[in-house]
This record gives structure tokens, C-alpha cells and sequence, in this order.
């Protein structure tokens, strides 16, 4: 929340509330009945993200951005069959969706992991993965750029027109990932117990966003306090 804001979801009727510390409704906006939400507050003043799943197996969701007044800047479907995931930039400008596409191989149904950026319309900017790059999205930035892991225990950076480039080196597969406020950190939990910080710099180059470093502290060890 904000320092002086808080933000909370309602089941039963569903609705995204904003309201004083002092307990004074801001704004609500009223959402489908029986979906359960939820909210992460954004950097930009006041904005929201909300998403929804309903309380049943095998049926669609939604997410919505919500700025600070309340108006929805964007709203699309979560596809139960595709797991898709959603992650925001803290500004609201980006928002990417981390999604499971079946498709046929050689007879065969396989998974493809897709990292699908959009801008805060909700239009399509980049559509990234295959079977040979398995794209799952860590962490997105004001600029539209994106922390990827790759797969083969990689880390990759996309800029917001496509491109990418290896960034580091992973001690393992990517287990869970924390992101910081401004979306320039992430702590990344890795197979084995490994915990990693990886810290982003970003060039702004013609208006096309790219990490310019990336550099990664292996904190596993703080874990468990000095010897």
C-alpha cells in the first residue's frame, strides 16, 4: 500500500477497495461475484493490479489495471489451461504474462513456455518462446525490458522490441523469484537451496529499453547468519 492508502480485495460481493489508514473509502470498483483476488499496489501513484481466478477447477480468470482513481486501464483473461502468471512493471506501463502453450512435436503434445509483453492498452508487444527457448519471466521494468530465465540454467535480458541477450549464468533451475518495489532487484531461489541477487542497471538507448548489466550475489550462505 501507500503510506497513507491501503488496498483490499472482497470475495463475497468481489470488489478492489482503496481506502484511508483512517478507514475512509476512496474509491471501489465492484468485479464479477465469486472470484477470489488478487491485488499487488504498483511504484505509479495509487495504481493497482488485481487478478482473479474463480473458486472452481478448470475455468478462466481475469486481471485488471487500475489507476488512482480507480478507472480500469486494462483488462484481459487468465486462460486456466495456459497457468498463466502476471507480473507488472512498478510504473504500470508493462505488464507480462507468463503463460503454458500445448503444441504437437513429432505426434506428441510438449510445453512451451511464453513470456508475452504488453503495454499498459493491453496490446501485444513481444511474444517470446519456443520449444527451444523456454521463456519464464522474473521481473519486468519501467522501461519495458525483461529478466528471463531461459532454461539450461540461464538468465537472459529482452529489451521491449524482442531481443535478447544471455545476461549470467544460473546454479540451477529457477525455483521462485522476489521482485523489489522499483523492479530493479530480484532475489532469485534456485534447485539446491541456492539463493541469488541479481541487481539491474538499465540504458535507455532510443527509446528501446535494454538491461546494461546484471550482476548476481549468492546469498545462501546469509541465510543461516555469520559463522
Amino acid at each position: 500500500s501507500a503510506a497513507s492508502d491501503v488496498y483490499k480485495r472482497q470475495w463475497q460481493d468481489s470488489a478492489v477497495v482503496r481506502t484511508t489508514l483512517r478507514g475512509r473509502r476512496v474509491w471501489q470498483v465492484n468485479r464479477d461475484p465469486g472470484l477470489v483476488h488478487r491485488i499487488e499496489p504498483l511504484g505509479m501513484p495509487g495504481g493497482v493490479l488485481a487478478w482473479a481466478t474463480p473458486n472452481r477447477l478448470r475455468a478462466d480468470g481475469e486481471f485488471a489495471l487500475f489507476d488512482s482513481k480507480g478507472n480500469q486501464v486494462t483488462r484481459g483473461p487468465i486462460r486456466w489451461q495456459e497457468n498463466t502468471r502476471i507480473l507488472a512493471a512498478p510504473n504500470g506501463r508493462y505488464l507480462c504474462l507468463s503463460q503454458v502453450k500445448l503444441i504437437k512435436h513429432k505426434g506428441k503434445s510438449v510445453q512451451e513456455k511464453h513470456a508475452v509483453l504488453l503495454d499498459a492498452s493491453g496490446r501485444v508487444l513481444v511474444d517470446k518462446g519456443s520449444l527451444f527457448f523456454q521463456a519464464e519471466p522474473l521481473l519486468v521494468t519501467d522501461q519495458g525490458a525483461l529478466l528471463l530465465f531461459g532454461g539450461k540454467n540461464v538468465f537472459f535480458t529482452m529489451t521491449s522490441s524482442g531481443k535478447l541477450e544471455v545476461a549470467a549464468k544460473a546454479p540451477g533451475q529457477v525455483r521462485r523469484c522476489l521482485r523489489s518495489r522499483d523492479g530493479t532487484r530480484a532475489l532469485v531461489e534456485c534447485s539446491g537451496g541456492k539463493l541469488l541477487m541479481l541487481t539491474l542497471r538499465i540504458a535507455d538507448i532510443d527509446r528501446n529499453a535494454r538491461v546494461q548489466a546484471l550482476t548476481g550475489l549468492d546469498v545462501s550462505e546469509s541465510r543461516h547468519g555469520a559463522p
